[in-house]
């Protein structure tokens, strides 16, 4: 039994070896004669075997995901999915944020002065609508977060090479 919390955990690990590698790969391609460095192609192999667990945990992952259903606001969905719209929830809640923040810093400007002989663009959201935009995105993004927390921490038998998981 397997949960998505290990299936993650297993990825960043694998991640931070390939990384790893990465830095030590480019070290190795010079040395001194009395030193003691692994050889480029030794760490290259290491690299790429570090990617291919990336790849095989990332496919089990996938199979997770797709198999446990999770509910959003009442909605049914698949973990996937739910991964997936966190994305564009974050984004979105993040637009309403600097839509805010811009519609106070462009109105007149840091000026202070206020011309009677100008016209000035006038708010397309009122700033009411936009906090409530902000609070609803907010919410939908928690939720989001609260599912895939709750999906991730469900055991289920997936086959997986147990040396991927160390």
């Amino acid at each position: 039994m397997i949960t998505g919390h290990a299936l993650r955990f297993a990825v960043s690990t694998w991640e931070l070896r390939r990384d790893t590698a990465d830095q030590e790969f480019t070290r190795s391609l010079l040395k001194f004669h009395d030193e003691d460095k692994p050889s480029p192609f030794d760490v290259m192999d290491r690299r790429m075997g570090a990617d291919m667990a990336i790849a095989k945990i990332q496919e089990v992952q996938a199979k997770y995901n797709l198999a446990i259903q999770v509910n959003v606001r009442g909605a049914p969905m698949s973990l996937a999915l739910a991964v997936k719209l966190l994305g564009g929830a974050g984004r979105t809640a993040r637009l309403w944020k600097a839509a805010m923040e811009s519609q106070a810093s462009e109105r007149y400007g840091d000026t202070g002065v206020r011309a009677t002989d100008k016209i000035y663009a006038v708010k397309t959201v009122s700033t009411d609508v936009a906090m409530a935009k902000i609070q609803s995105s907010a919410e939908y993004v928690g939720a989001l977060k609260a599912a895939i927390a709750e999906g991730n921490a469900v055991p289920m038998d997936l086959e997986i090479d147990a040396s991927l998981l160390k």
